[in-house]
């Protein structure tokens, strides 16, 4: 069972949490909303599992030469291909039983269909592209982002999106630079100057756009002139992982710093929590 959850990545659906934070920032806590986005949240679950065992099919060869992806079920051998398509047709049925049953709008539908392209495009190729393979993972998280908002029928603000796409563009690049201690037997994409050089960038256009947006007519409308204090946490964030990243100790895995990293993901909930009062008591 575990070879089946590992082979699943259970450890990186904590990312689909994006869905929800339209329903979050919306205000609209509704029954049915709560459970529309919950299924949504299920939906991209079971997805990315999808992408994620095809991924690893294509992958085979490369990942049994990888000092980590071949422990993995299908560089193993731990999982053989006929139960592997087994497991695949399951997670199809469970997700395509989720996506008929919430009966939402073909727009929707059609953000599944173009995040699953973008992901099996990535796998058989495209990830050999510098520049063009950040783009294309942050864009999934942005899809999640918009999908969220469609379950709800919540028109998104380009803050929001933004704001998604730059943090998620940083940490693919201190994941990029962690790849580089571990890759071996092949040509890297990058240089550690260069994502140095990136993150930095990035790191600065991330606080840039977070004060312009507290400082937004939007935002003062919408959260009150109170939402600067929220900057604190996002500066702190930020600069603490780009400390992570120039010094070589950030995970190859970013996204379970939020889970591991106590000055990470205490800003983070700080920051929640903060929005939760602005949104909800205030």
């Amino acid at each position: 069972m575990l070879n089946y959850l590992i082979l699943a990545r259970l450890n990186q659906w904590h990312k689909n949490f994006i869905v929800l934070i339209p329903l979050f920032f919306s205000g609209q806590i509704q029954f049915q909303n709560i459970f529309n986005s919950l299924i949504g949240f299920f939906i991209f679950c079971f997805l990315s599992s999808i992408i994620y065992i095809i991924n690893d099919l294509i992958d085979k060869e490369s990942d049994k030469k990888h000092i980590k992806k071949k422990s993995r079920p299908i560089a193993a051998g731990l999982i053989s291909i006929k139960k592997i398509l087994t497991t695949l047709i399951f997670l199809f049925i469970l997700l395509l039983g989720c996506v008929f049953y919430l009966d939402n709008s073909y727009h929707s539908k059609l953000f599944l269909i173009l995040y699953f392209c973008i992901n099996i495009f990535y796998s058989i190729g495209i990830k050999n592209i510098p520049i063009l393979e950040m783009f294309l993972v942050t864009s999934g998280f942005v899809i999640r982002l918009i999908y969220g908002g469609l379950l709800i029928d919540v028109t998104l603000s380009n803050w929001i999106m933004v704001s998604v796409g730059l943090l998620s563009l940083l940490l693919i690049i201190g994941k990029r630079k962690a790849d580089l201690s571990i890759s071996i037997n092949t040509k890297p994409l990058y240089t550690i100057n260069f994502l140095n050089l990136l993150s930095s960038t990035i790191g600065s256009v991330v606080i840039t756009f977070y004060l312009l947006f507290c400082l937004s007519d939007y935002a003062i409308n919408q959260f009150g002139s109170y939402t600067i204090i929220s900057s604190i946490f996002v500066i702190y964030s930020v600069l603490y992982y780009l400390r992570l990243i120039m010094l070589n100790l950030s995970t190859d895995n970013p996204s379970e710093l939020f889970l591991k990293d106590p000055n990470i993901y205490l800003s983070v909930l700080l920051w929640f929590l903060f929005f939760t009062i602005l949104i909800y008591v205030l």
